[in-house]
């Protein structure tokens, strides 16, 4: 041990020491003494060991001013606290862009329902509605049913209708395609893109190199009533 080293050092000396004053005492005879047959030399002998002890004990104490080689606390960071539902609510309000008009209900047109093929066929209006589409333009459905009084099937398509806005016909944007059985009925929807500035409209029925027409009124839109 390292500590030990010093000690043992200051022992042997002291030792040294002690035969050296023994060597000059005064009271001497002729015969050789050793420094530990002495009175003064067992002291110092006794002082030196008492010395070499306290040194080494010192020696291999722990110092108590050694540096704290203890690991530095670890700082733990406190996780984020979720944001608050009205604090959320709040930003998802602000960026929410202002609610698109809501859908209108028409009046139904008059007549409401037609005959074809000679009364095999006939269509009855059941409601109309105009829904936002563009900025420009509303989407205007129609809900129609169909009697097929044929002893076959017939169809039921989007291809039978056309809606005239200053005497142009426009196709339907959907994609109507049923089968009617004989003597049964069925109801579809057909829907049409009109310019939201447009007051009337005039819807065509084609059936078998027939067709008729019904006048429809735009301007005439109400709310739907709410339910209850």
């Amino acid at each position: 041990m390292r500590a030990a080293a010093p000690a043992t050092a200051i022992l042997a000396l002291a030792i040294r020491n002690a035969d050296t004053l023994a060597e000059t005492s005064p009271e001497r005879d002729d015969r050789p003494t050793h420094w530990w047959q002495t009175v003064p030399g067992a002291l110092t002998a006794l002082a030196a060991v008492i010395t070499a002890v306290t040194g080494l004990i010192i020696a291999l104490k722990p110092s108590s001013s050694a540096p704290d080689v203890s690991p530095p606390p670890i700082h733990q960071e406190e996780p984020s606290k979720p944001s608050s539902p009205a604090t959320a609510g709040s930003r998802a309000s602000s960026g929410t862009p202002a609610s698109s008009p809501s859908p209108v209900t028409l009046p139904l047109p008059s007549p409401a329902e037609v005959k074809l093929v000679g009364g095999d066929a006939v269509l009855r209006i059941l409601s109309m509605r105009l829904d936002p589409y563009n900025t420009e333009n509303r989407a205007l459905t129609i809900r129609l049913r169909y009697y097929n009084n044929r002893g076959y099937s017939a169809n039921f398509w989007a291809d039978s209708f056309r809606l005239l806005i200053d005497d142009i016909p426009s196709a339907p944007i959907n994609n109507l395609n049923e089968l009617v059985p004989s003597n049964g009925a069925k109801e579809g929807d057909v829907t049409f893109q009109v310019p939201a500035s447009t007051a009337t409209a005039v819807l065509r029925i084609i059936m078998e190199g027939e067709h008729t027409d019904i006048p429809i009124s735009l301007s005439a839109a109400r709310s739907p009533s709410p339910a209850g």
